[in-house]
């Protein structure tokens, strides 16, 4: 929890509107455990003491800015991180979680242009044809850093990622996945299943035959798996709730980005995901991940490098 505000507040009132608790008060302010919150009445705080939430009670601090810590949940919830503790232009703000090395300032001259965002965005593209390079593990090292530094729901956190760069483990990848659409195969062209199988589950019929020239395309020496791919990265979360494809979805594009800014290519290894779907625990259990894989990326240093992209033309949209 936030502890306190300190003596280096110039009370500047950043700091308050960006509570979503309504924990943060000017100094000399009564306050209640009301105000801001749903609570009412009698409640039990967590730490076991029980008070009267519509209560008003005298001010922690006359001079400075304070915080009601029982009120403060370092933002959970609600932001990724403190925002008071962004917000405050004299690091006057002390949390357990947050301490002040954790705090970095940056200038708008350190930060690309909209003209070099727009960019970046407008050339990233998937790109397939790798050479047989290794990538620097420093490069892979930054595009896990930032998949980490994407948003996610509730700031849980849920996020963790596995490299695979050994060529034994990366064929187990494709082992799996082939493996995978093989036993869909056998199931769906049962004559005995087929006729159930078409009427509860019609739309697994049009996936079978992509399942099956992927099937034979690998026992003929040609992976349209990983396509050569000289490193994959797994995106995982410990709990699988609603919104945890959701969090990996968002970090995978962060590691996107960072992928186009250092020159590797990358592709979402969709036939990987699919399968992980068809026989979920499985791909985990074979390479000792606890959690659940959500998304998948294809990593190499291109064969062929991309100079020009494609205008996709002016979005249209509707303002309400």
């Amino acid at each position: 929890m936030a502890i306190i505000i300190t003596d280096n507040c110039i009370n500047c009132g950043a700091c308050e509107p960006e509570c979503p608790n309504n924990a943060i008060y000017e100094g000399g302010q009564e306050w209640s455990y009301a105000e801001g919150t749903t609570l009412k009445g009698k409640v039990v705080l967590p730490s076991g003491a029980e008070v009267d939430a519509d209560e008003m009670i005298q001010a922690v601090s006359d001079d400075y800015y304070f915080i009601v810590v029982d009120k403060c949940t370092e933002c959970i919830g609600f932001h990724d991180t403190p925002q008071c503790a962004a917000v405050c232009p004299t690091r006057a703000l002390q949390h357990s979680s947050f301490p002040a090395t954790s705090i970095i300032d940056f200038t708008k001259e350190e930060c690309p242009t909209i003209e070099h965002t727009m960019l970046l965005l407008k050339k990233r593209r998937s790109n397939r044809t790798f050479s047989n390079k290794e990538i620097p593990a420093q490069d892979i090292a930054k595009i896990v850093e930032a998949a980490y530094q994407a948003p996610t729901a509730h700031n849980s956190r849920d996020l963790a990622f596995t490299v695979i760069s050994s060529p034994e483990k990366l064929k187990e990848l494709t082992d799996f996945t082939i493996e995978t659409y093989e036993n869909v195969i056998k199931k769906l062209t049962n004559p005995l299943l087929k006729p159930f199988l078409k009427l509860k589950h019609p739309k697994a019929y049009h996936f079978l035959p992509l399942m099956q020239r992927l099937s034979s395309a690998y026992r003929r020496g040609n992976d349209a798996i990983l396509r050569k791919a000289t490193s994959v990265i797994l995106f995982h979360t410990k709990e699988n709730d609603s919104f945890s494809l959701t969090n990996c979805n968002l970090a995978y594009q962060n590691a996107s980005l960072m992928s186009e800014t250092l020159g590797i290519s990358q592709f979402y290894i969709g036939f990987l995901c699919k399968a992980i779907q068809l026989a979920p625990g499985s791909l985990e259990k074979r390479l000792g991940i606890k959690g659940h894989i959500q998304a998948a990326m294809a990593l190499g240093l291109p064969k062929i490098k991309f100079e020009k992209y494609i205008d996709r033309g002016t979005p249209q949209y509707k303002t309400l």
